[in-house]
């Protein structure tokens, strides 16, 4: 397997997003299910009208199939979407990789961070978790969300960030790509 690694780069850390993201999709299941139920039950009672008896059918395939839509974009592809996703420290970069077999990074150079900034909803501080604002020397920020244990997290960023800066006389590392 490829590294995409400069040398000298080692990773420090390597995590996703805080699984409480996946309760969303969770809920998203149950309201699909209940309402496939609903469906199913409504179109097979007796006390429908004729025409809905004879097209109930059609109705039920029509209705199922917009429901297997339905739990498709609001189930299955969010929590395939955090399964693939990570974010990485390492001795040189913050990155953010997304996808299983084509990966797209986006990464920010730790010495061109000038801010680090968290922001924290009430939720996300009851369960440490919290969203990563990286500002570069251009004035671009870049938003990493939903991160666990956030205050470890940007302790060891600052940490890389700080003790990088005399890192790069050489300047090997570009400008970031990811902003």
């Amino acid at each position: 397997m490829r590294s995409h690694y400069v040398t000298g780069e080692h990773l420090l850390v390597r995590t996703r997003a805080h699984p409480s993201v996946l309760v969303k999709p969770a809920w998203n299941l149950v309201l699909w299910a209940a309402g496939a139920g609903f469906l199913a039950g409504v179109l097979s009672s007796y006390v429908l009208p004729e025409f809905l008896r004879t097209s109930a059918p059609t109705l039920t395939t029509i209705g199922l199939g917009l429901i297997a839509i339905g739990v498709f974009l609001t189930v299955v592809r969010p929590v395939w979407q955090w399964f693939v996703s990570r974010y990485e420290i390492t001795t040189h970069r913050v990155a953010h990789k997304l996808g299983a077999l084509a990966v797209k990074r986006h990464w920010v150079a730790l010495h061109s961070l000038v801010s680090l900034q968290v922001q924290q909803t009430r939720r996300q501080r009851r369960r440490g978790s919290g969203d990563l604002h990286l500002m570069n020397a251009r004035g671009q920020t870049w938003i990493l969300p939903n991160i666990p244990k956030i205050s470890e997290f940007q302790t060891l960023v600052d940490m890389e960030r700080f003790g990088s800066y005399g890192r790069y006389s050489n300047g090997s590392l570009s400008e970031s790509r990811g902003l």
